[in-house]
C-alpha cells in the first residue's frame, strides 16, 4: 500500500503539479506626449485630428456680496421762483416746459410748464408803440441747494427777441447730503464677487462625472450675468447687497477617448516595431493647460503626458517555450529579448 502511495505521489508531482514561475524585469522607455485636443459637443472621436467629444456638467447659482455705500448725493430742495416772459411780436410765441433760463451768475432754472407769450397789443396806452406780450411762468432751479436762493433780475435763454426776468428773488433751496449707492461701489463689489473662491463649486461638478471621465480642472468656466444692486444706484443707503446669477461649467473627456488618441500617437512613434509595445499610454499622468474657447464654440486644451514603452513580451509563448527546459536555458532565452534586464525562475 505504501508503495502505491509513493508511486501515485511521484506521478502527481512530476506530471500534474510541476510548475515554474518566471519573473521578468523589463526596461521601459519614456515617451513624452504633448497634444492640443479639440473638444466638441456631439463630436465623433477622431484620433488623427485629436478631436474628442466633450462631457459637460453645469450648474447655476445666485451669489452675492454685501458692501458699504460710499456715494454722496445732494437731496436738498430746489429753489423756485416766477419769471415774466416778454416779447414784441405780432404773433404768439410758444415756450415749452423745461426751457432753461440762466442768471448772470450762472444759476440755471427750467420752466415748470409750457406757456404761450401773447402777441403784442396795439391801441389805447399801447399806441403808437405796441406793448409787448407777457406771461408769467414758474421756474425751478436745476441744482439743489441754497446756492440757487436769492437770484433776481434778468435771465438769459428767452425766445429770440424776448426777455425773461424774475418777478421776485428765488427761494426754497436747502442743502442736504445723503449717502447713496454709487457706480464705483458697484464696480468694487463686482470685483469682490469675481474674487470669491468658486473651487468648491468646481469640485461639486467634478464629482458628478462618471468614473470613466477625466474632469479637466483647467476647463472650468465661470459666466456671471448682470449684477443687481439692492438698493439700486443713486438710492439712499449705508449698506447694500450685490447679487448675480452665475453659471458654472466644467468640461471633461472620456478616458478611453484620450487613451485612443495617445495610443495612435505612440503607434506612429514605434513605426511598426513589433518588438516594442505600450505599457502605459499616459492617460493616468495627463496634465492640462492653455484652455481656450474657439470661435466656432468648441474648445481647445493642451494635454501633456508621459507614456511608457518597452519590449513586447509574449508571456504565453515564453511559458510554452520554457516547458522541459533547464532554468539556465529559460533565462538565456528570455534575456535575448530586447529590453529585458533580468529573468528569475523559481
Amino acid at each position: 500500500g505504501l508503495g502505491v502511495l509513493v508511486v501515485g505521489f511521484l506521478v502527481w508531482a512530476l506530471f500534474f503539479a510541476a510548475q515554474a514561475t518566471i519573473a521578468i524585469t523589463a526596461r521601459t522607455n519614456v515617451v513624452n506626449i504633448s497634444k492640443t485636443l479639440q473638444l466638441k459637443s456631439d463630436a465623433t472621436l477622431d484620433i488623427n485630428q485629436a478631436v474628442l467629444p466633450v462631457v459637460t456638467k453645469q450648474v447655476k447659482k445666485t451669489v452675492s456680496v454685501d458692501f458699504a455705500a460710499t456715494g454722496k448725493k445732494e437731496i436738498g430742495e430746489k429753489a423756485t421762483g416766477t419769471v415774466k416772459l416778454s416779447r414784441q411780436s405780432m404773433s404768439t410765441t410758444a415756450v415749452p416746459a423745461g426751457t432753461t433760463l440762466t442768471s448772470s451768475g450762472g444759476i440755471a432754472f427750467t420752466t415748470d410748464t409750457a406757456v404761450t407769450i401773447p402777441a403784442s397789443t396795439i391801441g389805447g396806452s399801447c399806441f403808437p408803440t405796441a406793448c409787448p406780450g407777457t406771461v408769467n411762468v414758474g421756474v425751478t432751479a436745476v441744482n439743489r441747494g441754497t446756492a440757487s436762493n436769492g437770484v433776481s433780475g434778468s435771465l438769459s435763454g428767452a425766445p429770440s427777441g424776448g426777455t425773461a426776468s424774475l418777478t421776485e428773488a428765488t427761494a426754497g433751496g436747502t442743502d442736504k447730503t445723503a449717502t447713496v449707492v454709487s457706480a464705483d461701489d458697484i464696480t468694487k463689489a463686482t470685483e469682490q464677487l469675481k474674487s470669491q473662491d468658486s473651487n468648491n463649486v468646481r469640485d461639486e461638478l467634478a464629482k458628478q462625472f462618471d468614473s470613466d471621465v477625466i474632469a479637466i480642472n483647467e476647463a472650468y468656466i465661470v459666466d456671471a450675468g448682470t449684477p443687481t444692486s439692492t438698493p439700486a444706484v443713486d438710492q439712499e443707503a449705508t449698506a447694500a447687497k450685490l447679487s448675480v446669477e452665475t453659471t458654472y461649467t466644467l468640461l471633461g473627456i472620456k478616458r478611453a477617448d484620450l487613451k485612443a488618441v495617445y495610443d495612435n500617437y505612440l503607434a506612429t512613434q514605434l513605426k511598426g516595431d513589433s518588438s516594442q509595445k505600450v505599457y502605459a499610454s499616459g492617460d493616468e499622468t495627463t496634465q492640462f493647460s492653455t484652455f481656450q474657447k474657439l470661435a466656432d464654440g468648441s474648445f481647445s486644451v493642451r494635454a501633456i503626458a508621459t507614456a511608457q514603452v518597452g519590449p513586447n513580451i509574449d508571456s504565453g509563448k515564453i511559458a510554452a517555450d520554457s516547458k522541459g527546459k533547464m532554468i539556465g536555458e529559460v533565462q538565456q532565452s528570455v534575456k535575448s529579448i530586447q529590453g529585458v534586464d533580468n529573468v528569475n525562475v523559481s
